[in-house]
């Protein structure tokens, strides 16, 4: 089977959910091609189709829409994936240019899942609207299932899983390391996090990973004590989770948070905040859940300061367990096949 998978941007966790999926597919004798607005290490260079895009914006949509509208001419792709709310707004307005064939749609947490407000209620109504330009809505998460505001019988719970790639039993740190694993941006409350580390004294080190991709988050890092890495290859930071103890997970809202099961597979504590799809995963893993604000973030980084490494460790084991009960991408590769099995007919 051949997939086209649809992203405008897939920094973060949109990427590894592409990775692994794609990587599953392939294992399983299918064809996965991806449009995206970069190239990616991880597939073929001619199963790739990059559209231009300089920033975010009314004409990056429209260079997505035209090589969208391109590729599907040329394409005998069986099944179209998008992924995310932009890709979605495209894929779905240009139905017809799918000519039948499937649409799948992904959008990795509910853009109207940020508040209250006017802005909410319009999201809220333009998803609704746009579910029926389409064969199926993928959840990612309970919390996305639960708040799913589209039309019936479209919305199918498959939620996110992870590749194992971690050593078991996993190694530690001679001193206590925090990790942030993620975009620079406002929806992971990095600039909270960074601001609630810099003001206390803690006898842990702060490493941060990830860059900015919206420039909407207010960060120093200059004069920030946090230590910045940037982003990392896929094996780069495997090594980096046998350097640290914990790993935090500050978000503002999340759809599921595909980070804290790569802490889990890597057997490490995880910390984050009671938003989305984080609420569940990290109760099972037996982590700290704290407020997604300031307070929250200080009281967590307090209470993670004080807890002794024996229980850390411990800690990273219950969340191991929790990720081999049922967070393994075969499981979800399995799911994802299956629906495109029954929507092709």
């Amino acid at each position: 089977m051949k997939i086209l998978h649809v992203a405008e941007t897939i920094k973060g966790g949109v990427e590894t959910y592409l990775r692994l999926l794609c990587e599953y597919q392939i294992e399983q004798g299918d064809e996965p091609i991806l449009l995206c607005n970069e190239p990616v290490d991880w597939l073929d260079s001619d199963k790739q189709y990059v559209f231009p895009r300089e920033s975010r914006g009314l004409k990056g949509l429209l260079e997505l829409a035209r090589s969208y509208k391109a590729i599907l001419k040329e394409s005998d792709a069986q099944v179209i994936h998008l992924h995310g709310t932009f890709a979605g707004l495209i894929g779905r307005v240009l139905r017809r240019s799918a000519a039948g064939r499937p649409l799948v749609y992904c959008a990795h947490g509910w853009a109207y899942d940020r508040g209250d407000g006017v802005l909410r209620y319009a999201y809220m109504f333009v998803e609704w609207l746009l579910s029926f330009f389409c064969d199926a809505v993928i959840a990612i998460s309970e919390h996305d299932a639960e708040r799913y505001v589209g039309g019936r019988g479209k919305l199918v719970l498959i939620e996110n899983a992870l590749a194992d790639a971690f050593d078991v039993p996993p190694s530690f740190p001679d001193k206590k390391t925090l990790l942030y694993v993620g975009r620079l941006d406002r929806q992971k409350g990095i600039d909270l996090l960074v601001k609630a580390y810099d003001d206390g004294a803690y006898d842990f080190d702060l490493l941060v990973v990830g860059d900015s991709v919206l420039a909407d988050a207010t960060i120093n890092t200059q004069k920030s004590r946090c230590q910045f890495l940037g982003w990392l290859s896929a094996e780069q930071l495997q090594q980096l989770y046998g350097n640290v103890s914990a790993q935090i997970i500050p978000s503002r809202w999340e759809g599921f948070g595909l980070v804290a099961l790569e802490a889990m597979a890597a057997s490490k504590m995880v910390l984050a905040s009671n938003v989305g799809g984080l609420t569940k995963l990290v109760h099972g893993a037996e982590g700290i859940v704290f407020e997604a604000n300031y307070d929250g973030l200080v009281e967590a980084l307090r209470k993670f300061d004080r807890i002794e490494s024996a229980e850390i460790v411990h800690k990273g084991q219950v969340g191991r367990a929790f990720y081999e009960q049922g967070y393994r991408i075969e499981r979800l590769g399995q799911q994802v096949k299956a629906l495109y099995s029954r929507l092709c007919g």
